[in-house]
């Protein structure tokens, strides 16, 4: 990948943003990108990224948006951690719609630059997509943490299931939730009851409609 950190990546993605398709091409082969197509199709969809609708985000993610304002409630100021948040499409309706606080990390500097640049997240990144590397914990707690479609239960190792959920269950406030959102047709509900009570923090599992779980304290 083309290797960049989160502030090379704004000017990055200030400068494509606005490109021509030819210029696109021309910015690739500056920066000797023509055979690293991972990067460039990164670059390409970051650089034909849009700020949807509200309506249209509410639509597409019904069941997540519903689950987190039941479990956060409509209260504007409250603490939200969206892992994985990608272009920052959900965080920033949920900001503008609910006035909620949410920090969106990710993996990706390119994708950070796109949720702050056009969705005005505020973002945090996370080296190698190790989130207990990222400045995440320090910028806690959190009212409610979410994952849509990051972290599949099932095919994941059950130490890294554990050491993730223990490290969101950490962060929460006293009250707080973690929200997983998991692709259409994946059941997690046994993965999750896995893990039993992660030894000091106990969690109960509760299932909502459209493969969204919710994991609290006891």
């Amino acid at each position: 990948m083309y290797e960049m950190n989160f502030d090379e990546a704004v000017t990055v993605y200030r400068r494509i943003r606005n490109m021509s398709p030819m210029g696109f091409l021309r910015f690739c082969d500056s920066e000797c990108l023509g055979e690293d197509f991972s990067s460039m199709y990164a670059l390409e969809s970051a650089r034909n990224a849009q700020r949807f609708s509200d309506d249209a985000i509410s639509t597409q993610f019904a069941p997540l948006i519903d689950t987190i304002r039941s479990c956060a409630g409509e209260v504007p100021g409250r603490r939200l951690l969206d892992v994985g948040c990608a272009d920052g499409g959900v965080a920033g309706y949920l900001s503008r719609r609910y006035g909620y606080r949410v920090l969106g990390v990710d993996k990706e500097p390119i994708s950070l630059a796109v949720a702050q640049e056009l969705n005005g997240v505020e973002v945090c990144h996370a080296p190698n997509g190790d989130i207990n590397a990222s400045d995440v914990a320090d910028k806690g707690p959190y009212d409610l943490v979410y994952m849509h479609r990051v972290a599949e239960m099932p095919v994941m190792p059950e130490y890294e299931a554990k050491k993730l959920v223990r490290s969101l269950m950490r962060w929460l406030t006293p009250q707080g939730s973690v929200i997983i959102s998991t692709k259409d047709g994946v059941v997690p509900t046994k993965a999750l009851e896995r893990l039993g009570n992660l030894e000091d923090i106990p969690v109960s599992l509760t299932s909502y409609v459209g493969q969204v779980f919710r994991l609290s304290r006891n």
